[in-house]
């Protein structure tokens, strides 16, 4: 890549240009390719180091928020747990309730029902008997009687296995939590089962929200909850932003039952899907959380633009020093060993100079065999020198001599 960039920047200055360029340069202008290369790559894994941890923050952040949701859920399940296993625990509930009497089981449980209600924490307990026939709807007190068996197969399955049967299940109209116990007496006979359960509709996504820390509800915190009902069809069952099913949920239910999970990100927002299964571990809808990622996006962008000009600023810095120790350490003295090489090219040559030899390599190496040349040629011109004065003085008394024989001969 630094050949390519340097073969670029010799194209955009020309061949012939190049050539007439000083030595200095050529190094200054091979250091700088090096560098932006280094920039360069620099920035690509910096911007894919950003990417990556916008998406690892988005996960978490997804992850959080959607862990309080099934955590209340969970919770829910709990307080269930625990109320039946209270219930259970009286014995006039289930005398009354082998007994077939609904009056006192009525009398029995609906204050307590009543005051759970009111807090929020229940929204049915229901007595079935054995073959999922409704005996007693707390909440509805007027409607029993009704055969359960043919859609609520929580019931079905807690008074088959004769065990607690806890998860989400879609109801009539509806899609709640439940908790069904089977009933035994003293002596272990089976009785029927009896439910603890609610809704995963507005008003408990309302709850959710209100009862949220701000840390849960930064960058929003917006929630649809989308399951199929009984005759398999979609249905938007509670939402805190939304009115109506969007166009493409069955889309959605037919990807997330490959991958799980959809995460979208637009325009500063994310919106993710999670399939949501019931409690036979079957995928009966989705959970649609959205949030903004606007603030972690631009804090994100002012730290990758400073990363960006405090590089910049170094390459700039590490140039102009290389460039500075190059122009004092090899062009300062190739730039006086030109200049002595021109003098003595047009005969005006000092040969007392001598060069900076005391660096151990190459150039002083070089400077040590430049000095060693011109003390050569100096011995070679001092012994011309001595030479041609002797010839000189020769010349000289040659000529007297001539001249006094000269003198005689007339």
């Amino acid at each position: 890549m630094v050949i390519y960039i340097y073969s670029k920047i010799k194209i955009r200055f020309g061949g012939e240009q190049m050539k007439n360029k000083g030595l200095k340069f050529k190094i200054t202008l091979i250091i700088i390719s090096i560098f932006l290369v280094q920039f360069i790559i620099m920035f690509i894994k910096d911007k894919k180091d950003l990417d990556n941890n916008l998406e690892f923050s988005i996960k978490n952040i997804l992850n959080y928020k959607y862990n309080s949701l099934m955590n209340t859920i969970k919770e829910y399940e709990k307080i269930g747990d625990i109320y039946l296993t209270g219930l259970m625990a009286n014995k006039e509930i289930t005398d009354a309730f082998k007994e077939k009497d609904r009056d006192k089981l009525i009398k029995l449980t609906k204050e307590n029902y009543d005051t759970l209600k009111k807090e929020g924490k229940v929204e049915q307990i229901q007595f079935h008997e054995i073959s999922a026939i409704s005996f007693l709807r707390l909440h509805k007190i007027e409607k029993y009687g009704d055969d359960l068996s043919g859609f609520r197969k929580t019931v079905v399955e807690a008074n088959r296995q004769k065990v607690q049967i806890v998860g989400i299940e879609v109801g009539v109209g509806d899609l709640g939590v439940r908790v069904v116990r089977p009933i035994f007496d003293t002596e272990g006979n089976h009785l029927g089962s009896v439910e603890y359960g609610g809704n995963l509709d507005n008003k408990f996504i309302k709850k959710f929200i209100d009862e949220a820390s701000e840390e849960l509800k930064e960058g929003g915190l917006d929630i649809s909850i989308v399951s199929k009902n009984l005759k398999g069809d979609l249905m938007l069952v509670g939402s805190s932003y939304e009115k109506e099913l969007e166009k493409n949920a069955g889309l959605i239910i037919n990807e997330l039952g490959k991958t799980g999970r959809k995460i979208e990100v637009k325009e500063g927002y994310v919106i993710s899907y999670t399939e949501l299964k019931d409690f036979s571990n079957n995928s009966i809808g989705f959970i649609k959380i959205k949030f903004s990622i606007s603030e972690i996006l631009k804090n994100q962008k002012e730290n990758f633009a400073k990363t960006i000009v405090i590089q910049f600023l170094t390459l700039i810095f590490i140039v102009g020093a290389i460039s500075f120790l190059v122009d004092k350490l090899i062009i300062k003295h190739i730039k006086k060993l030109s200049d002595i090489s021109k003098d003595l090219a047009e005969g005006e040559g000092d040969l007392t100079i001598r060069l900076n030899e005391n660096s151990k390599d190459e150039i002083g190496t070089m400077s040590h065999n430049i000095n060693n040349f011109l003390n050569n040629i100096s011995n070679i011109v001092s012994i011309i020198k001595k030479e041609s004065n002797i010839i000189n003085v020769n010349s000289e008394e040659i000529s007297h001599q001539m001249d006094t024989i000269t003198n005689r001969a007339i």
